[in-house]
């Protein structure tokens, strides 16, 4: 039996191309693989013949479409906070301490009932905040204080690009009780606080009376910001909310209370309200006199000294104080802001005010004038309301 011859397919090893030393041939130079790597194997091409290397051409891509601009996105987060408290506390701040405070706390509120929902101010929708606001409690003017703060931080979180929307522009602020007698005290009641109030406590609450001034702006009070005047009155320079300054004159009967302190005090930057271990007075320092002498008074109201700010532009206004002039004392940037600020007497109307309604004027100035006829109304092809 013959056997079969078998064929073993060839071997690829690599190799390269050279010259002969008279560069009239070309030799391959065996690679690795090869039986001998390295060796040198005539080919009998002639340099003209050399093989070159082609490279392949790239293949033509095709060109992207223009696309039509798009708008910057939304969400792009100027304000460079990563989470929400770093939101917050960049939204706090620039504001007063007082101020800063005030909003804190309300805002810590706010987080606790997203935290209970499981939710952040990214994820919050308007029914969320619906159910929050439903939840407040307390007086009408407290409930749109509360929605106002929040209200503004979701403008904030929007605005900086760390929000996409802001539900809160959807919220309506809570209708307000301000035509009533809410946090507005009798002129009665005032005197009584004041003949209540213990010695260091009567100060605070006169002074707070007869300047309207907040709370935060008395607490804040030094004596170079007192100027006093020839007539025995004084001029309070006052540090506002927005650290807008404003000056509050008080005459002469009202400014003994500020000549009384000043006795034993020669240093202007020394505070005009102070405890009695020297340090300044602070709000809740303030909110435990007005309870205690309104206590002490029989007043049952949930008085505060900010009471007395709306007492003085009731009363005011009341006595015939001009509202723009009330508005400068009080530091309102606005005649709407003054308008909550001034409660009316559920007993009174502005009719009483008016000729032929029977009032005191009438009856002495006006008893021997005729009342005029009501004259006929011209005809026109437009009603008026």
């Amino acid at each position: 039996m013959s056997r079969s011859k078998v064929t073993k397919p060839p071997r690829q090893v690599d190799g390269r191309f050279g010259r002969t030393k008279d560069a009239t041939s070309l030799v391959l130079v065996l690679g690795e693989g090869a039986p001998v790597p390295g060796e040198v194997v005539p080919t009998g091409l002639i340099p003209r013949d050399e093989p070159t290397l082609t490279l392949p051409q790239p293949q033509p891509q095709p060109q992207p479409q223009p696309q039509p601009p798009q708008e910057a996105s939304s969400r792009t987060n100027y304000s460079g906070a990563e989470t929400d408290a770093d939101l917050i506390e960049l939204w706090l701040s620039d504001r007063p301490s007082t101020t800063k405070q005030t909003y804190r706390r309300v805002v810590e509120e706010f987080e606790s009932f997203l935290y209970a929902q499981g939710l952040g101010l990214r994820s919050l929708k308007l029914t969320h905040l619906r159910a929050w606001a439903d939840a407040l409690r307390g007086l009408p003017s407290t409930v749109r204080s509360y929605t106002s703060i929040i209200r503004s931080l979701l403008s904030f979180a929007k605005r900086t690009g760390y929000t996409e929307f802001n539900v809160g522009a959807a919220l309506k602020l809570a209708r307000a009780n301000f035509g009533g007698t809410e946090r507005s005290l009798t002129e009665e009641e005032v005197y009584a606080l004041f003949a209540a109030a213990s010695p260091r406590a009567a100060p605070v609450l006169r002074l707070a009376y007869y300047t309207g001034a907040r709370a935060s702006e008395l607490c804040q009070l030094r004596w170079k910001n007192i100027r006093w005047d020839q007539d025995g009155g004084a001029t309070i320079n006052l540090l506002g909310k927005g650290n807008k300054l404003r000056s509050v004159r008080l005459r002469a009967v009202p400014a003994k209370v500020l000549h009384e302190l000043a006795k034993n005090e020669t240093n202007p930057e020394s505070y005009v309200l102070v405890t009695r271990q020297g340090t300044p007075l602070n709000r809740r320092d303030t909110w435990h006199m007005v309870r205690r002498a309104a206590e002490a008074a029989g007043i049952k109201k949930p008085v505060s000294l900010h009471w007395l700010r709306h007492s003085h532009a009731t009363h005011a206004v009341q006595r015939g104080a001009p509202v723009h002039l009330i508005q400068a004392t009080l530091g309102h940037s606005t005649l709407a802001i003054t308008g909550n600020y001034l409660h009316a007497n559920p007993t009174e109307s502005s009719g009483d005010y008016l000729m032929g309604a029977g009032n005191q004027i009438d009856t002495l100035t006006h008893s021997n004038i005729p009342l005029p006829e009501s004259p006929k109304a011209p005809r026109s092809s437009r009603s008026g309301d």
